[in-house]
């Protein structure tokens, strides 16, 4: 009986040792990644804004070369306003993925033109490739290449699936 006593204060210490040293290691993942969240975060609220405006065109914001704009909303939004073609400032692999797709529509009858492919080009050759939380003018720039890849995209998977 004292055995298995003793035995459960044990299990109970370890347990507590265990919670005590995962409690700081998710205080120390957390005190690190506070700085490196703050730019995700910034494209976010940036990629909702920019959406909200987009519906609005009577502020100034061209909708007209988004082919997709009410689907996009709908994903963003489904998904947290969280880019897919940027991480932490970084154009992904899969958008060079999905250029070569575009550039080869042809081969599917389509036409590449028709997916922003020249805009989509200039914006991956004209980007620096750093940024900076408070950088505006970039965080601009990767805003609207996000929703340019996310439309063609869009665009280009439905006229694959359904047709022109």
């Amino acid at each position: 009986m004292q055995i298995e006593h003793e035995k459960n204060n044990v299990d109970a210490l370890l347990k507590c040792l265990l919670l005590f040293f995962l409690s700081f290691y998710f205080l120390f993942l957390a005190i690190e990644s506070s700085a490196s969240s703050l730019l995700p975060q910034t494209l976010r609220e940036r990629l909702r804004s920019s959406l909200e405006a987009l519906e609005k065109p009577q502020q100034g914001h061209d909708s007209s070369r988004l082919y997709s704009l009410k689907a996009l909303n709908l994903f963003y939004e489904r998904n947290g306003f969280q880019p897919i073609w940027l991480d932490h400032g970084l154009v992904v692999q899969g958008a060079n993925e999905l250029l070569g797709a575009l550039e080869d529509a042809r081969k599917e009858g389509l036409r590449p033109d028709d997916y922003h492919l020249e805009e989509i080009k200039r914006k991956l050759a004209d980007w620096k490739g750093s940024l900076l939380p408070g950088d505006s003018d970039s965080i601009d720039q990767l805003i609207e290449l996000e929703l340019l890849l996310s439309d063609a995209f869009l665009l280009y998977g439905s006229h694959l699936l359904a047709g022109r």
